[in-house]
């Protein structure tokens, strides 16, 4: 039995009719080189209850909906919205949602993104790295960052399969277990000198899997931005200064290496849950969530911010689910 009972999930992922469709319909057996799992709302609830999971943001994995035929990415996105709202309103006081947007589309992701938060209540928005090659950070975004910015919207970045990719190399390994971290690294390095945190200071963004390469990357990162803030004094541009205001989920297997290396970089409170249900093995699952309870790295306050106080600030509309609020997170010390 989990000691901490009260987590507040960040990566849960579900699948629904309309996307195992969409995925039939693309010929997707085996996308990103990895078995698509089986997901329904009962098992859902189960996994959230032997994991300790007391709320869960449903969001969409890689793959995405983009296809060559804009109508039919425009059809399943607006489908497989409504169907996530339709689990919520099943059991509001356990799932809330993230938006899935018809990119790189601009202007029918920001009408999406109207429908999705204001009709269908969804807690935040859910993108991907990379939408038909268009990388977050990319100016043609900017219409839509302006218009999630205006709402300090919640936004949740996951992984992507990668635009471009080496033939004849890993190809024995899922797209997942690696590129996935290069993809993470990439898209928030991209982010960081494009100025888009800086310029839409608005959006709560969430960065997925302790930042994937990140804290190690760092110093050395760091060491370029200040030479082109150098080279050009109007650029933010600032690498440890973007680390510090976006938040990161702590899906996978963080609790050996990255959790206490993204410490050195971010406070602990801009660090919240992820299970990666259900597209990490129940049992993974749960050997990761008891390694983070269990860890030594963390103090016992640092393990109740990350499992749950932190996502209740940084959602507040959590804290009227009383469930969720108080102190008292754990079963005990």
């Amino acid at each position: 039995m989990m000691k901490f009972t009260r987590k507040i999930d960040f990566q849960s992922h579900f699948l629904s009719p309309a996307y195992y469709e969409f995925l039939d319909s693309e010929g997707m057996e085996k996308p990103d080189g990895f078995p698509t799992p089986d997901w329904d709302l009962e098992t859902q609830l189960e996994f959230m209850d032997t994991l300790g999971i007391g709320f869960a943001f449903l969001e969409l994995s890689s793959p995405g909906l983009y296809t060559a035929q804009k109508e039919k990415t425009l059809g399943y996105v607006r489908r497989i919205n409504e169907e996530a709202a339709e689990y919520v309103s099943r059991h509001p006081e356990r799932l809330g949602f993230l938006g899935v947007l018809p990119l790189p589309h601009v202007e029918d992701s920001i009408r999406e993104a109207v429908y999705a938060l204001d009709t269908l209540h969804a807690d935040g928005i859910g993108v991907l790295t990379n939408s038909g090659g268009v990388y977050l950070g990319d100016r043609r975004y900017d219409d839509l960052m302006k218009e999630l910015d205006g709402r300090g919207a919640l936004v949740v970045i996951h992984p992507a399969a990668p635009a471009v990719s080496i033939p004849n190399v890993c190809e024995d390994i899922s797209i997942p277990a690696m590129e996935f971290f290069f993809e993470t690294t990439r898209t928030f390095t991209n982010m960081v000198l494009m100025d888009t945190f800086a310029r839409f200071p608005g959006i709560k963004w969430v960065v997925p899997h302790a930042g994937a390469f990140l804290s190690i990357l760092a110093d050395r990162f760091e060491s370029f931005s200040v030479m082109l803030r150098f080279d050009n004094p109007d650029r933010h541009a600032d690498f440890m200064a973007d680390m510090r205001h976006v938040y990161f989920d702590v899906a996978g297997f963080s609790e050996q290496k990255q959790v206490e290396l993204l410490l050195k970089n971010v406070d602990s409170s801009h660090l919240l849950y992820g299970s990666d249900t259900p597209y990490t093995d129940i049992f993974a699952c749960i050997g990761q969530t008891e390694a983070l309870e269990q860890t030594k790295k963390l103090t016992y306050e640092q393990k109740q911010m990350i499992f749950t106080e932190n996502a209740l600030e940084l959602v507040p509309r959590l804290k009227k689910i009383t469930s969720l609020g108080g102190h008292n997170y754990a079963a005990g010390k």
